[in-house]
């Protein structure tokens, strides 16, 4: 498994160190499924998939003020976004706190839309989309949908996965989601 590369071994051990086991437990099996997928799908890079994975929720568990703390400035920790957005936050500033493990910018990239997906993804950033939403331990009929259709087409399951985030959010759901299944419902054979 990728984890006995360095540089995963190494993000690894520092998710382990900053996350509850259970969430740790959770971003080991967004990882393997990202790499699953990112192989399936025949991506140039597959271990930065996992890597994404190991690494996409760092700030889970964090404010703008515990970002601070470990000398992230305070512009960077983006107050207003957690406050409007703490569900989203994680995502965005987490990139920022992984500079200490890795400056790869396809998996900074990737981690930055792991929660809401965007317009025109990279297919690395598509596939940890959907490894988030689909890992094995996340039930209901919707991830196994979602599941699926990640390996018959990667944009119907990037579709999919935006239009329930936009139903269940409605008029607060953030920006990018909405921009995502706008794309992502309009591509070929996609059938939303």
């Amino acid at each position: 498994m990728p984890i006995t590369d360095p540089k995963n071994a190494a993000a690894w051990n520092w998710i382990q160190d900053i996350l509850p086991d259970k969430r740790a437990q959770h971003s080991r099996r967004v990882a393997e499924l990202a790499y699953e997928l990112a192989l399936f799908h025949e991506l140039d890079h597959p271990l930065d998939a996992y890597l994404a994975g190991l690494l996409h929720d760092n700030a889970k568990y964090d404010t703008p003020e515990t970002l601070a703390a470990r000398g992230i400035p305070p512009h960077l920790c983006r107050p207003s976004l957690y406050d409007r957005y703490p569900n989203v936050w994680h995502a965005l500033v987490g990139p920022r706190q992984a500079l200490s493990i890795t400056t790869n910018t396809r998996v900074l990239n990737a981690m930055r839309w792991h929660t809401t997906g965007r317009a025109r993804m990279r297919p690395l950033t598509q596939v940890l989309f959907v490894a988030d939403f689909c890992e094995p331990n996340r039930d209901g009929a919707w991830h196994a949908v979602a599941r699926q259709s990640a390996y018959e087409n990667l944009d119907k399951a990037t579709a999919i996965i935006a239009q329930l985030l936009v139903h269940e959010h409605g008029d607060q759901c953030f920006w990018a989601t909405q921009a995502c299944l706008n794309d992502y419902r309009k591509r070929p054979n996609i059938g939303l």
